[in-house]
């Protein structure tokens, strides 16, 4: 083969090197819908992208953190509801107590009851979330009240960071709920009742429908409080999710192709492609006769 034959071989090898090369990029474009396979298709637009994946990262990872607080946050929430809830039914069994036609086997077997819902109240106290016990403070991994209503637990709350440089407590506080500075040990309360209740004693049981109210009061205070913990971690979630939202849009505008485009430069390459194999083998074809 003439240096002039190579030279032209080797420029048709190229020109269909090209087409090819640039056909199936079009084509793959119009199937993938991304006009970036590689950082050098376009390194600004990558070195965007890469970068809003890492800030859409962050935001997963601060609403996994959300989501398993709030799953915690809302158990505690129920559980405080059946704090609550049972402190009602001592406030009827006191009541059915005070009423002083009941004899005094009546009163005894309303003891028995209020005792067992005692234990109850220990119970729910010492409730165990995912991550750990609900309502012992930062010192989760304690158990937070014995079976004298001694508590081993702190009134610390576990900070969560929501966003860069934001945080929320995010732990309901057990001396507020269970046995409230200047307020009401329920468990105290329970004691007092049963002691009252056994002995007959109409002006304790009388006195403690006061401190049962009080107790029911802090109880649904602390719900309250947890439910407004739950309801702004959800707000910071939507926000998250909407802020996600608008990283994912501008990604998919970065990268994105055109498909209908795609499609039509992928028919245009593979148009040119099959014109250039026709042509070059023509001249191919012309060359071996020359040299007959």
């Amino acid at each position: 083969m003439r240096v002039t034959e190579m030279m032209r071989y080797n420029s048709m090898t190229r020109v269909l090197t090209q087409l090819s090369s640039k056909q199936a990029k079009a084509a793959e474009q119009a199937l993938t819908g991304s006009r970036i396979g590689a950082p050098s298709d376009d390194p600004m637009a990558a070195a965007q992208i890469v970068r809003l994946k890492s800030q859409r990262q962050e935001l997963t990872e601060y609403r996994e953190g959300m989501s398993t607080a709030r799953g915690d946050i809302d158990y505690a929430e129920n559980t405080l509801g059946q704090a609550s809830d049972l402190m009602l039914r001592v406030k009827e069994l006191a009541m059915q107590g005070a009423n002083s036609t009941l004899p005094d086997e009546g009163r005894a077997s309303l003891a028995q009851e209020v005792a067992s819902l005692r234990e109850e109240m220990v119970r729910l106290a010492n409730t165990q979330g995912s991550r750990g016990y609900l309502f012992a403070g930062t010192n989760t991994t304690t158990l937070p009240w014995d079976a004298n209503g001694n508590y081993a637990g702190n009134n610390e709350s576990q900070m969560l960071e929501v966003g860069r440089g934001v945080t929320v407590a995010v732990s309901p506080s057990g001396p507020n709920a269970f046995n409230k500075p200047g307020g009401q040990n329920a468990f105290a309360v329970l004691n007092d009742l049963v002691t009252a209740l056994q002995s007959n004693d109409l002006s304790g049981i009388q006195s403690s429908l006061d401190t049962i109210d009080d107790t029911h009061t802090q109880l649904v205070a602390e719900r309250s409080r947890v439910g407004l913990t739950l309801d702004r971690l959800m707000s910071a979630d939507s926000a998250l999710e909407f802020a996600q939202g608008g990283l994912d849009k501008q990604t998919n505008e970065l990268g994105a192709a055109d498909p209908f485009e795609a499609y039509s430069a992928s028919t245009t390459f593979a148009q040119a492609l099959e014109r250039a194999v026709a042509v070059s083998q023509q001249i191919l074809n012309l060359g071996s006769l020359s040299r007959i």
